[in-house]
């Protein structure tokens, strides 16, 4: 389960807004196309079931994604021509934006990496769960900078 969190957020804008604006790729080292949910998608479905508008007008929450990256690197092993273990990275760049009509009234960074290291031969469910636990770690990480840093939009 890619998001644990059952919680509403009630946020003091007319409307929120994913804005996609990550570039796509679909070899490798590049992955997120592969998973169950793309960091891309899960950014969506947080911001879709969690983020509550309470207000009617022009002010808007917006969530852009410029960045939202797994890579896939196979890591040396005991040899120099053994690779028994892989290494998952999720980069991720979005940026939240406080809007009224075209004008950005705050604008707000949430940057990060993050990385887990599973045997090549690992499970695909236990890539899933590695998988799972970084895209967990990026959407904790969001919704503490909205909370910490828009304070006068978010409310509890």
């Amino acid at each position: 389960q890619v998001d644990p969190d059952t919680d509403i957020y009630p946020v003091q804008v007319g409307s929120v807004e994913v804005v996609p604006m990550a570039a796509h790729f679909d070899m490798l080292p590049h992955i997120e196309n592969q998973l169950p949910t793309s960091p891309e998608e899960a950014v969506q479905d947080w911001a879709k079931n969690h983020l509550q508008p309470t207000l009617t007008g022009k002010k808007k929450l917006w969530i852009i994604v410029e960045q939202a990256e797994m890579l896939k690197t196979d890591l040396p092993g005991g040899s120099f021509f053994k690779m028994d273990e892989v290494s998952y990275t999720l980069n991720y760049q979005l940026s939240v934006q406080l809007r009224e009509g075209d004008q950005v009234l705050h604008s707000l960074p949430v940057e990060g990496k993050g990385y887990i290291t599973l045997k090549k031969k690992a499970s695909l469910a236990s890539k899933e769960k590695g998988w799972a636990w970084l895209i967990q770690k990026m959407l904790t990480h969001l919704k503490t900078k909205i909370k910490s840093d828009l304070k006068d939009v978010f409310m509890e």
